[in-house]
């Protein structure tokens, strides 16, 4: 433990300014960089013995930089792709609220309940494609390809707007 704090204090900065310069946000890039020691302290990282540990933190911070963009990425791909309506909301709740639910039942019920859990992972639970994977474990291309899978059904079943009945 007392490596890892050496490492934390002699090189947060260095770190902090990494992930600063790809995020562009102060909180986020303090806590990427939080979130990588405290991996290297719960050993889910296997810290290297040599004078590479200065690379292998700046990689391992540019990697949880790069996972943070792809899933803002996906989730604003998903609001365009999958808008809950064509128009502007001039429902009443309650029809909004069985919409909703309609969706929920579907995912819970339709689809495959693999893709089902991985869909609620990363959309409800706001996990990561790679964390999703690592609790699956499967690969992330798999968490991919079950998100397209579950996409495409819901557009199928709920793209034309749901009329009263």
């Amino acid at each position: 433990m007392d490596k890892i704090e050496q490492l934390f204090r002699s090189n947060y900065a260095i770190l902090y300014r990494t992930a600063f310069s790809i995020l562009r946000d102060e909180e986020e890039s303090k806590d990427i960089v939080s979130g990588v020691f405290a991996k290297l302290c719960e050993d889910r990282y296997p810290l290297p013995a040599t004078r590479a540990t200065r690379g292998f933190l700046m990689v391992c911070v540019r990697n949880a930089c790069i996972d943070i963009i792809n899933q803002k990425q996906m989730r604003e791909r998903v609001m365009r792709l999958y808008p809950l309506d064509d128009e502007p909301n001039t429902t009443l709740p309650d029809a909004h609220e069985e919409r909703l639910q309609q969706i929920m039942d579907f995912i819970d019920k339709e689809l495959n309940p693999r893709t089902s859990h991985i869909l609620k992972l990363c959309f409800s639970g706001g996990m990561s494609y790679k964390q999703a994977a690592d609790i699956v474990g499967i690969s992330v291309s798999g968490v991919n390809k079950h998100i397209i899978i579950a996409l495409q059904a819901m557009r199928q079943k709920f793209g034309k707007k749901i009329k009263d009945e």
